[in-house]
C-alpha cells in the first residue's frame, strides 16, 4: 500500500503542480508574516502602556516618599523627652491671676489647683514683687499641682505657674496620627512599588515574546527566500523533481510536497476550530481501526498457537483449540465506511472516498484470511478423532498472509496518529497550515479532505 498504484495516491482530480504548491504556502507564510508584525505591534503597545503606567505609579511613590521624610521630620521633632509648656487647652484650673491695686486689696492670695491631661513633669512659677508662694505640691510624672502665693497689700499683683512636659507626651495624639499616616504612606508605596514590578514582569514577558516573534520573522525570511525561488524555478523545473517529490504532487498532498522539498521551519498557530472538529471526528475513527485490529490480533495469535502445536499430543492440541474458542470466530466486517460516513459526514470529496475504499479493501483482505484460518482450524477440529490435521506448511502461509495485513493496517493507524498530532499541535508546520487553510479545500466536506491529504503525504514520506 502506498504506492504509485494506489488509489489514494494516484487520482488525477488531485494532481498538484508544483507552482500551485509554492504559491498556497507563499500565500499562507504571508498570511502569518502580517500576523507576526501586527503581534509585535500589538506587544509594542502594550509595553508603551505599561511603561505609562510605571511612570504614573513611580510619581505616586516618590509623592509618597517625600510625604513620608516630611512626616519623618515631624516625628524626629515631637518624639522627644524635650521640655515644653503644657498647652492651657489641656490644663484644668486657673493658672494665673492678677490683682489690681486697691485700697481693699489686703494682702489678697491665689490659689491654684491645677489639673494636666499629660504628665506634669516640670514647672516654672512666675510671680510679681512682693508675692510669696507657699509650697508647691506635685509629684512629678502626676496630673495635678497645687500651691497658694501670697501677694502684698494695696498693691497690683500677679502670680502664674506654667506646667512643663515631655513633649512626646504633649503631642502624643498628634505623634500617633502620624504615625497611622506613615503606616498607609508605607503600604500605598508598597502597593504601588508592586504595580511597578509586575508592569516591568510584563513588559520583559513581552521583550522575550518580541524576541520570539523576531526570531519566527528570522525563519519566515528564510523559508520566504526558499519559496520564492522554489517558485521561480517551478516553470523550468517540473520534468526533473525528485521521484519523493513528483509522488506527493501526484497524490495531490501540499503538506508532503513542502516536507519532501524544504527544510521549513516557520510554524503556525493552529486554528482552534480546525484543531477541534478534525481531532474528534479523527479520534473516533482511529478508535474504529484499533478495535478491529486488536480482534484480528487475539484471532491470529489464537490461530498461530493452534498451528504450531500440530506436533504435540493430542492434549496440548486440545488445550489450544479450546483457547482458540474462547477468542471466538472471526468478526464481522467492520464497516468502516460507514464508521467514516458518521464521523464526517460533511466530506463529498474524493480523498476521503479513497481513504474509505482503502480502508475497507485492508479490513477485507484481514477478513478473508481470518476466515480461511476459521477453516483450518475448525479442520483441525474434525481431525481429531482420525489424527489428521491442516497442512502446517497451508497455515503458515496464511498465517504470513494475516500479518502482512495486520502489519499495513496498524501502520494506517500510526500514521493517523501521526497525522492528528500535527493538526491538533498549538504549532502547525507551514505545509500542515496550508493544507488545512487551501482554497483547494473550502466548501462542504473540504476541512475533511485536507486532512486526508495530509495524510495521504505521511504515508509517502514513510515510504509506504
Amino acid at each position: 500500500m502506498g504506492s504509485l498504484s494506489d488509489p489514494v495516491c494516484s487520482d488525477r482530480e488531485n494532481k498538484l503542480s508544483a507552482d500551485v504548491a509554492c504559491q498556497e504556502l507563499l500565500q499562507t507564510l504571508d498570511r502569518h508574516y502580517v500576523k507576526l508584525q501586527r503581534r509585535i505591534q500589538e506587544q509594542e503597545e502594550f509595553a508603551a502602556k505599561e511603561a505609562a503606567n510605571i511612570q504614573r505609579h513611580q510619581a505616586t511613590c516618590d509623592e509618597q516618599e517625600a510625604r513620608k521624610t516630611h512626616i519623618w521630620k515631624q516625628l524626629d521633632f515631637l518624639d522627644t523627652c524635650d521640655m515644653e509648656q503644657i498647652p492651657q487647652r489641656q490644663i484644668r484650673g486657673q493658672s494665673a491671676f492678677h490683682q489690681e491695686r486697691s485700697m481693699l486689696s489686703i494682702r489678697p492670695s491665689f490659689k491654684f489647683d491645677l489639673t494636666s491631661s499629660v504628665p506634669i513633669r516640670d514647672w516654672i512659677c512666675q510671680q510679681s514683687a512682693g508675692v510669696k508662694w507657699d509650697p508647691i505640691i506635685c509629684v512629678k510624672g502626676t496630673t495635678t499641682l497645687t500651691s497658694t502665693a501670697h501677694a502684698r497689700s494695696f498693691a497690683t499683683s500677679t502670680a502664674a505657674i506654667e506646667l512643663l512636659g515631655w513633649r512626646k507626651e504633649i503631642y502624643a495624639d498628634e505623634i500617633s496620627r502620624l504615625r497611622g499616616w506613615l503606616i498607609e504612606i508605607e503600604s500605598s508605596i508598597s502597593y504601588h512599588t508592586s504595580l511597578i514590578k509586575e508592569s516591568t514582569d510584563r513588559i520583559g514577558a513581552k521583550a522575550q515574546e518580541v524576541e520570539e516573534v523576531r526570531q519566527e520573522l528570522g525563519r519566515y525570511q528564510r523559508d520566504f527566500i526558499a519559496l520564492h525561488r522554489a517558485s521561480a524555478a517551478t516553470s523550468h523545473a517540473n520534468l526533473f523533481l525528485p521521484i519523493k517529490v513528483h509522488v506527493q504532487l501526484e497524490a495531490g498532498s501540499l503538506s508532503g510536497y513542502a516536507a519532501a522539498t524544504f527544510n521549513l521551519g516557520t510554524e503556525i498557530d493552529s486554528p482552534p476550530e480546525i484543531a477541534s472538529s478534525l481531532a474528534r471526528a479523527i479520534e473516533a475513527c482511529k478508535t474504529e481501526l484499533a478495535s478491529a485490529k486488536t480482534k484480528m490480533d487475539e484471532y491470529a495469535e489464537a490461530h498461530d498457537w493452534v498451528m504450531s502445536s500440530e506436533t504435540q499430543s493430542q492434549l496440548v492440541l486440545i488445550n489450544a483449540l479450546l483457547r482458540y474458542a474462547a477468542v471466538g470466530h472471526p468478526p464481522d466486517f467492520v464497516p468502516v465506511s460507514a464508521a467514516l460516513d458518521k464521523m464526517l459526514p460533511a466530506s463529498k470529496g474524493t480523498e476521503i472516498a479513497l481513504f474509505k475504499e482503502e480502508c475497507e479493501r485492508e479490513m477485507s483482505d484481514l477478513m478473508h484470511y481470518a476466515k480461511q484460518m476459521n477453516s483450518d482450524i475448525k479442520a483441525t477440529f474434525d481431525g481429531l478423532g482420525d489424527g489428521s490435521i491442516v497442512s502446517g506448511e497451508e497455515a503458515r502461509k496464511r498465517s504470513a498472509e494475516m500479518a502482512t495485513a495486520r502489519e499495513a493496517l496498524g501502520r494506517q493507524i500510526d500514521t493517523m496518529d501521526r497525522v492528528c498530532g500535527l493538526v491538533t499541535a498549538r504549532k502547525q508546520p507551514l505545509g500542515v497550515a496550508a493544507a488545512l487553510q487551501s482554497p483547494r479545500y473550502r466548501g462542504e466536506g473540504g476541512l475533511a479532505d485536507a486532512f486526508f491529504s495530509i495524510y495521504t503525504g505521511e504515508r509517502l514520506l514513510a515510504g509506504e
